[in-house]
């Protein structure tokens, strides 16, 4: 059995003159969606074994305030190819995953995580509101077969923060 979970990035501040799209950080209310969502899964089975994320600034931030909550002393694994992925690009990146790793959280960007979601667990799932988690599972030995196994849309969550 594998564990996925996808995790859009937090609320983002709009990026200022000149700044690139990939350094935006987190907003104050992104801070805050992370630390909630992020204790929202320390109470899900089975915990991500790995975290991996897309460079972009917003997103590394997003995945370290999980990974200190979830897996404090290890790394987030960053991904290049997930920043702004789409569906196919990420789907590589988890045909890449070790097979020891049972449960794997990986945090990128709309609208290539959403359309992940409905393309490996359900067409209508909902597109992915900042900091959404969604957990999807699959019986599966290797994550080689991800991309021609339906995974079962087991737990969707989105911050509460209205």
């Amino acid at each position: 059995m594998k564990t996925l979970y996808l995790i859009r990035h937090a609320e983002a501040l709009y990026p200022a003159a000149g700044q690139h799209d990939a350094d935006r950080p987190l907003s104050q209310r992104g801070l805050n969606q992370a630390e909630q969502m992020a204790r929202h899964l320390t109470g899900r089975s089975p915990l991500p074994g790995m975290i991996m994320s897309s460079p972009a600034v917003r997103t590394m931030h997003t995945a370290r305030i999980f990974q200190a909550m979830l897996l404090p002393g290890s790394d987030v694994l960053i991904e290049p190819s997930l920043y702004l992925a789409d569906a196919t690009v990420m789907l590589g990146c988890i045909a890449n995953l070790p097979d020891d790793m049972d449960a794997v959280a990986i945090f990128g960007h709309n609208p290539g995580i959403s359309s992940l979601v409905s393309l490996l667990g359900s067409a209508d799932a909902p597109a992915m509101a900042p900091c959404a988690i969604a957990g999807l599972e699959a019986h599966l030995d290797y994550w080689s077969l991800a991309s021609c196994t339906q995974f079962l849309l087991r737990y969707y969550a989105e911050p509460d923060d209205g």
